[in-house]
C-alpha cells in the first residue's frame, strides 16, 4: 500500500462513526455539527482555556494600538486597516496612546 492511501486509511478509521466528514471541526455538543464561520470554534476553545470574553474586533483594536505605540505613522497603519481616510480615524482613536513617540517625532524636527 502507497504511504498516502495508508494514512488516508488511518483517517479514516479514527473518524468517529457518526460524521460524514472527512476533515470534522471540532465536535460541539453530542452532534458532529460543522461550524459556518470561525466564531464558534474561538468562542469555544476561548471557554476551555478560561480566556476573558474577547472578539475579533478587539484584536484588530490590539494591533492598532501597538502599532502606534510602536512608532507607526498613521497612514500606513489606515491602510493596513482598510481605512479610506489616510489615517484620521486612527489618529482621533489611537493618537494619545503615546507621548514617548510625539516627543520623539517632534526631535526629528531641525530649523
Amino acid at each position: 500500500m502507497r504511504p498516502s492511501a495508508k494514512a488516508l486509511e488511518e483517517i479514516l478509521a479514527a473518524l468517529p462513526d457518526d460524521t460524514e466528514w472527512l476533515f470534522p471541526s471540532a465536535r460541539r455538543g453530542e452532534v458532529d455539527k460543522p461550524a459556518a464561520t470561525l466564531r464558534p470554534n474561538f468562542e469555544m476553545v476561548r471557554q476551555i482555556v478560561g480566556m476573558p470574553e474577547v472578539g475579533f474586533h478587539d484584536f484588530r483594536h490590539f494591533f492598532a494600538s501597538q502599532c502606534v505605540m510602536g512608532g507607526i505613522d498613521y497612514m500606513t497603519i489606515a491602510k493596513w486597516l482598510g481605512h479610506q481616510d489616510g489615517g484620521i480615524l486612527v489618529a482621533k482613536v489611537y493618537g494619545h496612546l503615546n507621548d514617548a513617540h510625539q516627543r520623539s517625532a517632534a526631535k526629528k524636527l531641525t530649523f
